[in-house]
């Protein structure tokens, strides 16, 4: 039997980009994108402070969700924001 689940891309930005963000454990550079299966949890994260250029605090994501927190993927893409500070 060959499982094909369907599957469903997030990306996470970071203002300013170039910031470093969490999913799922594994951290990387804004912007980036994983494809993850429709309907999977995910875990997203904002570290805090960040250093690019100066010093940035976390202040939001775009959802509205804690610095970290968890994310059903939708049916379709989705983007998530997170906004620093200086």
């Amino acid at each position: 039997m060959v499982l094909l689940p369907r599957t469903t891309t997030l990306t996470l930005q970071s203002q300013p980009s170039g910031l470093t963000l969490g999913l799922n454990g594994a951290t990387a550079a804004t912007p980036f994108s994983r494809t993850v299966i429709v309907g999977s949890l995910n875990s997203i994260s904002a570290p805090s402070p960040q250093n690019l250029h100066g010093k940035w605090r976390w202040v939001a994501w775009s959802d509205g969700g804690a610095q970290t927190h968890v994310v059903t993927a939708p049916s379709s893409a989705a983007t998530y924001t997170a906004s620093y500070s200086r």
